[in-house]
């Protein structure tokens, strides 16, 4: 399974919201640097996030297709999020 994410360029101009209590905990340094961010985008992070929905689906297809392209994927098997994190 690989993990794409959106950085912070790829955002700028996007709405975003401010970090709450509630989903400030999902929003670790630690995890943050593991997934590769820079200091630049997780001081973005600790102060505001970006919903998926901002973006317009040709958009995020797009997204999303780059990303598998720079992994290399060339299959994409669907599958249930759920049993793969247990």
């Amino acid at each position: 399974m690989i993990e794409i994410g959106l950085r912070l360029d790829q955002v700028r101009g996007l709405e975003s919201e401010p970090i709450t209590k509630k989903n400030l905990k999902s929003v670790g340094d630690d995890r943050l640097i593991e997934c590769g961010a820079t200091e630049e985008e997780i001081d973005f992070l600790r102060r505001r996030r970006v919903e998926l929905n901002a973006l317009i689906t040709e958009r995020l297809v797009e997204l999303v297709e780059t990303a598998l392209v720079e992994h290399g994927v060339t299959k994409v098997i669907p599958c249930r999020l759920r049993n793969m994190r247990d």
